[in-house]
């Protein structure tokens, strides 16, 4: 898996979905991290996300706030694949498909 740079998959809370957009588009990414000024972790925007609103007629200046999941599932990635599969089915979320997005 291709490492990318932090600053290419983290937004503001502030940014617009336009830019969110650009940011999947022009790195080839299937998600951005939303992150406060200290880097903590506030919410996730995926590439299915920005199609619902596109569907939904969002306006596309709409801050990412407005569409973000606040509460995104994360797993550690020094974890083992069991451990991994065990976490996901300790969840008890239901992923017809699991994004990832790989940090470092």
């Amino acid at each position: 898996m291709e490492k990318r740079s932090i600053e290419t998959i983290i937004v503001s809370p502030d940014t617009n979905l336009r830019k969110v957009v650009e940011l999947i588009s022009i790195n080839g990414l299937r998600g951005v991290f939303v992150c406060d000024e200290d880097r903590e972790l506030l919410g996730i925007i995926m590439d299915a996300d920005i199609r619902r609103a596109i569907l939904s007629d969002l306006d596309m200046d709409a801050s990412v706030r407005t569409i973000m999941k606040t509460n995104p599932f994360t797993i550690h990635r020094g974890l083992s694949a069991a451990d991994r599969r065990r976490a996901l089915i300790e969840s008890e979320r239901s992923w017809p498909r699991l994004s990832m997005i790989t940090v470092g």
